[in-house]
């Protein structure tokens, strides 16, 4: 026997099969959430609200279900069912213009572009640790305003295809201002963000601030054609066709790793490039 329901809904138990050879009265009582207790709820064929369910800790997931039959007279049987709770978040479907100053949590996602996407300039948007951006073949996600990924070594930010074919990539055109030492003064900022399955990860023009940043399963994970103080820190290039091509301005690339690229890891052409320790 199996249930299956989507967060939020009441579940519906029915153990009316059970029978007792004597035919003493049964009594019932069920263990939900796996910890060996019964008396989560009790009775033959109780309805259970989302609320106790919640209350057990029981969210989007897969549980065995316990069920306990007593005769009352030391006779007992337990059986075990199934229990299904599917996600109810569905993607937020977004395409066109963004403007205002806008955040992306992960508990509001995944955020799904299916047309070509423009963060307006003077716009901003955040994109908190652990959202995911989905993005349909051949869309790409242009940013004249200010975006800031803050992802976290344990929760990054995901920029990725819906799984159709290769998004067009990330294109920023506006430049990130630093310090000397590559310190973040304004403008766009991407940390702890993973970026695969695009033509070209992230294209600009202007200086750009990366770190620990992934790029991997794109055409081109990176390229820069202009800036004149672009900060590559402690990024990852993987599986790449290329991992980063610098064709101008000035670029710091600093305790990256360049990983079974298919073809060149960087090329250089016309750039300053400055090489730390990778």
């Amino acid at each position: 026997l199996s249930y299956s329901i989507l967060e939020g809904q009441s579940l519906s138990l029915n153990a009316s099969p059970s029978i007792d050879p004597d035919g003493d009265p049964l009594s019932f009582t069920w263990d939900l959430n796996g910890d060996g207790v019964f008396g989560d709820v009790v009775g033959q064929q109780p309805l259970v609200s989302w609320e106790t369910l919640s209350s057990l800790g029981l969210h989007d997931g897969f549980y065995a279900v316990q069920l306990r039959v007593e005769d009352g007279r030391s006779g007992q049987d337990v059986s075990t069912a199934y229990l299904s709770i599917e996600d109810t978040i569905a993607p937020r479907h977004l395409s066109g213009l963004i403007t205002g100053q806008i955040t992306w949590a992960a508990g509001s996602g995944p955020y799904l572009i299916s047309g070509n996407v423009l963060l307006s300039s003077g716009s901003t948007l955040t994109i908190e640790a652990g959202a995911e951006v989905l993005v349909e073949t051949g869309v790409k996600f242009r940013v004249d305003g200010t975006l800031l990924v803050a992802g976290t070594e344990a929760s990054p930010v995901v920029f990725a295809s819906t799984g159709h074919g290769l998004w067009s990539g990330l294109e920023l055109k506006s430049a990130t201002t630093t310090a000397a030492d590559g310190s973040w003064i304004s403008g766009t900022r991407i940390q702890h963000a993973i970026i695969r399955e695009a033509v070209t990860g992230l294209t600009t023009g202007l200086s750009v601030l990366l770190e620990n940043v992934r790029f991997e399963r794109n055409t081109t994970g990176l390229n820069v054609g202009g800036g004149t103080s672009s900060w590559i820190r402690q990024c990852v290039f993987t599986a790449n066709q290329t991992g980063v091509a610098l064709s101008s301005g000035t670029a710091h690339v600093v305790r990256s790793q360049f990983i079974d690229n298919l073809g060149t890891g960087l090329v250089v052409n016309s750039a300053v490039v400055m090489v730390l320790d990778n």
